[in-house]
């Protein structure tokens, strides 16, 4: 049966045991902590939630029997120094978390809805295009040239979205 690793925790020498040893002798004792730890993690997190998908809107894997595609979500992501700890992940199927991150679906578990936050893009090409044109069309500008790094930096300065600062004066 799928996830049956996950199903017991086993010690840090029982988990390592049928590691390579070669491989084993050229991994730090941080690092063999760090997997160990995330391996525990994994286990608790799949164990809480029954090796089932916690989204609650999922279609994808209502008619899954083996559990064989499930994945440990982060709410907190690492990139955003969310930490690898149980209250911080949860598990998915592997369609939802996929759908998750690239901004297709929606995740919700208890009563919660969450979603990624797409950045616009910036079009550079449109941007250099448009700096081209008010370079030439400003090629001296109080007598004083004006630098391609100074219009670089204002174009970057006005990309920058700054609608949700307060900037009115109190």
């Amino acid at each position: 049966m799928a996830y049956e690793h996950y199903k017991n925790i086993k010690t840090q020498q029982e988990f390592y045991s049928d590691w390579d040893m070669k491989n084993l002798k050229q991994m730090s004792q941080e690092i063999k902590d760090s997997v160990y730890h995330k391996y525990m993690v994994k286990c608790m997190v799949f164990q809480r939630d029954e090796f089932t998908c916690q989204n609650e809107k999922c279609v994808y894997c209502n008619n899954i029997t083996e559990h064989s595609n499930l994945t440990m979500h982060h709410i907190k992501f690492k990139k955003n120094n969310g930490q690898d700890k149980v209250r911080n992940c949860i598990t998915l199927c592997l369609d939802i978390h996929k759908r998750f991150h690239s901004g297709k679906d929606n995740i919700s578990f208890n009563g919660q809805t969450f979603k990624i936050h797409q950045e616009d893009e910036i079009n550079w090409k449109e941007i250099k295009k448009r700096t081209k044109k008010i370079r030439k069309e400003n090629i001296n500008f109080h007598n004083c040239k004006i630098s391609w790094e100074l219009i670089y930096a204002l174009m970057r300065f006005l990309s920058i979205d700054y609608r949700h600062l307060n900037l009115d004066d109190e």
